[in-house]
């Protein structure tokens, strides 16, 4: 199993949409939301590597879907590490020097 870091905008990002489901359809709604998400990623951490690479975007780049959501990380496969680089609405896009920076920091 792989440990998992999520950086620090990556989970602000989660946060934000947790509580845009709290603020749309209520606080039940969101608890539940929060939970598939939290299965999501654990699902990740058996394997990521049902997610295939997308080096078209950058080298190293996953991305999960998930209903509404894109989870868009790396791996680090020396440390098996899963490294959420960000948490994004499947309406938002990143530019891909702002991804590239975040790929970085990780």
């Amino acid at each position: 199993m792989y440990e998992l870091k999520f950086l620090e905008e990556a989970q602000q990002e989660l946060e934000r949409e947790i509580e845009y489901s709290a603020e749309n359809w209520g606080a039940a709604h969101a608890l539940k939301y929060a939970k598939k998400m939290e299965e999501q990623i654990k699902a990740l951490q058996i394997n990521p590597h049902i997610c295939p690479l997308r080096n078209d975007i950058l080298p190293g780049i996953r991305i999960k879907k998930y209903k509404g959501n894109q989870i868009i990380f790396t791996l680090q496969e020396n440390q098996k590490l899963i490294v959420m680089l960000a948490i994004l609405s499947i309406c938002q896009n990143m530019d891909k020097e702002k991804l590239a920076q975040r790929q970085k920091k990780g």
